[in-house]
């Protein structure tokens, strides 16, 4: 999907979205609990979504991808890549 779309036509919320996904965090982090067999209360589960701490994670982790990748990007795109 985000290869595919037009980025700029994308609200901050739907790209937020999309670069949880791309990134992986919130499966990475369930992967993590689940194998050292870590469960969170209900109260918890609600804390973090209020505290937004794997949206931010998520963000960080974005950012860094999209700095690690910079070089190739900007390559691709003198070359006329997508």
């Amino acid at each position: 999907v985000e290869k595919t779309t037009e980025k700029e036509r994308w609200t901050l919320d739907e790209f937020l979205s999309i670069r949880k996904i791309v990134v992986g965090i919130p499966a990475f982090s369930d992967c993590w609990r689940a194998l050292r067999g870590i469960a969170f209360s209900d109260q918890t589960r609600a804390a973090i979504r209020e505290s937004s701490i794997l949206d931010v994670t998520c963000e960080l982790a974005g950012l860094v991808n999209d700095i690690a990748s910079f070089d190739r990007d900007e390559e691709a795109a003198r070359a006329g890549d997508p």
